[in-house]
């Protein structure tokens, strides 16, 4: 039996509203992909849209799978991924392209 969970991917960076990062791709083993596009712009400034949106992204995915996340930008300093509403031994393997090689620093916590 197959479960699906929301997985967030989130932004943590000072230029989260400002800066685009969508689309993203999420890439699964059987070659199917997901473009995710963030949030809308709901603010005004003087009569236009001020092109200010979080960086959230949504996506539907099965436990114990393999994703694989592409960014059509240049990734973010700082990401948080979490499950929502996840059972304790709940996961799935998601590996990150980055564009160029570079030194990673990654934290784990369980909430």
């Amino acid at each position: 039996k197959q479960w699906y969970q929301r997985r967030v991917a989130i932004t943590a960076g000072g230029d989260t509203e400002v800066r685009r990062l969508s689309p993203v791709a999420l890439s699964t083993e059987d070659g199917s992909v997901d473009l995710i596009n963030g949030p809308m712009d709901h603010g005004w400034c003087g009569g236009y849209t001020c092109q200010q949106r979080i960086s959230t992204f949504y996506a539907l995915v099965i436990v114990g799978k393999e994703y694989k996340l592409h960014f059509t930008s240049t990734q973010p300093q700082s990401m948080r991924y979490m499950l929502l509403d996840a059972a304790v031994g709940d996961k799935i393997k998601l590996d990150i392209w980055y564009a160029k090689s570079q030194r990673l620093d990654i934290y784990y916590k369980v909430c």
